[in-house]
């Protein structure tokens, strides 16, 4: 069985010596871009490797032109997975300690994106598995690297531009009364706009998970940085809905 969405620590910690799982800690501070990296060193999942926003997961800046965290190359990405060790064998398991709305979600798509299936993000994250009281490990690990074959699953990305084109009407679409009336908390929070945006996306994201009761829980219980891994089906929208989650 693979795990494609989310994993509970409980599942985790039955497979933390499987040799065919890798686990992804993907802990960042955006103020502090090198606090996750030692809080990593000085405790993490036990068999974990450490991925950084900054250096693994992300493209090269370009003044004027992309944001702070573009997307990297489909090659740069392909080499940081093979030198973790994964291949199309291998169990993804990610985390943060922001309930994976930060990088682990980021590494989720990144594989989903290069059509490797098999990766999930740790529901609850660090937090989660501490709270459960499991097994920690200090220092550095890696794995033995692997080949990781990329297959680009490029209907996933969007552009700046389209994004834009929606918020302004230009393409969207009229919201579902019947969703509309489901989720007051989001029509509260964000202009009409975005939430028209905001309910597509998630309807895309659930096409093939059909779970709108814990969707609906988590909303009207405040808990979106929850939903990121659902948003991050189309990377660039996350931002241009919940833009103080960047």
């Amino acid at each position: 069985m693979s795990f494609t969405t989310t994993i509970s620590a409980i599942e985790l910690n039955q497979h933390n010596n499987d040799p065919d799982w890798v686990i992804i800690d993907a802990r960042f501070k955006l103020a502090k871009p090198d606090q996750g990296r030692m809080d990593y060193e000085h405790a993490h999942i036990p068999g974990a490797v450490y991925a950084h926003l900054d250096h693994d997961l992300s493209g090269p800046i370009i003044k004027g032109v992309t944001g702070r965290h573009p997307l990297p190359s489909v090659e740069k990405i392909s080499k940081v997975f093979s030198n973790f060790g994964i291949n199309s064998r291998v169990q993804v398991v990610s985390y943060d300690d922001v309930g994976g709305a930060l990088a682990a979600v980021r590494v989720w798509w990144l594989l989903r994106w290069l059509g490797h299936e098999a990766a999930a993000v740790l529901d609850g994250g660090w937090q989660e598995w501490l709270r459960r009281g499991r097994a920690v490990s200090s220092g550095n690990e890696t794995h033995k690297p692997r080949k990781f074959t990329s297959h680009p699953r490029n209907e996933l990305i969007v552009s700046a531009e389209e994004v834009e084109a929606v918020i302004r009407h230009e393409t969207g679409e009229a919201l579902d009364p019947s969703l509309k009336a489901a989720f007051p908390a989001v029509l509260e929070r964000f202009p009409q706009t975005r939430v028209e945006l905001f309910v597509r996306t998630l309807k895309d994201a659930l096409a093939d998970v059909n779970d709108w009761g814990r969707l609906a829980y988590l909303i009207e219980t405040n808990s979106l940085p929850s939903l990121a891994v659902m948003l991050a089906w189309r990377p660039g929208l996350l931002p241009a809905l919940l833009p103080e989650l960047e």
